[in-house]
Formats: C-alpha cells, sequence, structure tokens
C-alpha cells in the first residue's frame, strides 16, 4: 500500500481476497483541488465501487444525463452487508444494463469532502476501482431521480471521454463554482480514466 494513505481502506463486509486485492492507492482528491471552504467535521465514511467497462470495440461503458449533458463512471455505494463484487455487478447492471465478466481489481480511490458545500454526511468516500467486459445485457434499473436526470447508457471512446470531462472541469470551475458535487464527480473520474490510459491502455501516450 502507498504510505501517503493510512487510514481504514475496507468496509466489514470486503472478502479477504479483495482485501488483498485492491490495495493499490490510485490517489486523492479534496476540497483545496477546487478551492471549497472547508470546516471542521467528524471523519465518516462512504464506501463505492467503479466499474471501467469496455466492450469488443474497446470502447468505454459510461452513463449520461440526457438533461445535463455529462458522463459518469457507472458505479456507487455499497449497500449493507455486500462484498465489493456483488456491489460492482449489481450497479453496472443496474446503470450500464449489462452482466459483467473478466473482472480485475485496480485499486483504490479517496475523496476528501469536508467543504462547507458538502450536504451529505460522509467526508471520507472511498471507491474501488475494476475493470470488467460486458456479458449479457439484462437491462439498466435507474432510480427516480436517474430517470429525472434522463440517464442513459453509452459507449465511447476512452480518449474522447478525457477530452470531454477535461473541458467540463474548466466549465464548472468557471460557470458553475459551486457545483460541489459535480467537481468532484468529474475530476475523480478524470483521474480513473487518465490512471487507466497510462497503466492499461494500449493507446498509450
Amino acid at each position: 500500500m502507498d504510505k501517503k494513505y493510512q487510514e481504514p481502506l475496507f468496509p466489514d463486509g470486503a472478502t479477504k481476497e479483495e482485501r488483498l486485492a485492491l490495495t493499490t492507492y490510485l490517489g486523492e482528491i479534496s476540497d483545496a483541488d477546487f478551492g471549497f471552504e472547508t470546516e471542521l467535521r467528524p471523519t465518516k465514511y462512504r464506501f463505492s465501487v467503479r466499474c471501467l467497462i469496455f466492450n469488443k470495440k474497446g470502447k468505454i461503458g459510461l452513463v449520461k444525463s440526457t438533461k445535463h449533458n455529462y458522463y459518469q463512471i457507472p458505479g456507487g455505494g455499497m449497500d449493507s452487508g455486500e462484498t465489493i463484487e456483488t456491489a460492482l455487478r449489481r450497479e453496472t447492471r443496474e446503470e450500464i444494463g449489462y452482466e459483467i465478466s473478466h473482472i480485475k481489481p485496480i485499486g483504490y480511490f479517496c475523496e476528501k469532502k469536508e467543504g462547507k458545500l458538502n450536504q451529505r454526511p460522509a467526508t471520507r468516500c472511498i471507491s474501488y476501482v475494476y475493470i470488467a467486459t460486458p456479458e449479457s445485457e439484462v437491462g439498466t434499473n435507474y432510480t427516480s431521480e436517474e430517470v429525472f436526470e434522463g440517464f442513459i447508457p453509452v459507449w465511447e471512446d476512452l480518449d474522447f471521454i478525457i477530452d470531454f470531462k477535461k473541458k467540463h472541469l474548466k466549465e464548472l470551475r468557471k460557470n458553475e463554482p459551486q457545483n460541489y458535487g459535480g467537481a468532484f464527480v468529474t475530476l475523480r473520474d478524470l483521474n480513473l480514466l487518465k490512471y487507466y490510459k497510462e497503466h492499461f491502455s494500449d493507446a498509450k501516450n
């Protein structure tokens, strides 16, 4: 494990195999990356999964908000009692509409959210990140909030999404400087996509 990050890494439901496979530190972001004002808050964890899913054409599966024109890596919070892999399969099935196979762990990423704009209780959001491929299509299962956002699954080129995320981050900082959630999601996903391209993609710079 990278010495930079010493805090607890796993929820109680994580298996021994998952703990051994997900010790690679992928980095972290915090309020300082956006200039958000912070406040002293008790540390509370939220554990999540993220899936970098690629089809046979090499395109990455993403969730797109047709209402606000942004993209997200599929994933979300773990339910009580879930293993990390169970949560990964569920979230990818719900958001992309596919069962997955050839699942490969990459590591974990941390978001430190101590800003005054953070309206949620968690101040440490740990994401466990995997690579996978789609298998059988089963259909999405979006929440009412996600339906309102106009969520749809899409498949895009990796370089297109990286460039889109870079531009979106600039737009957020210029036009929506108070968009707390959007800022964290965009920078987190951008870092994960760049990490994948550098370490796993054949199309390296």
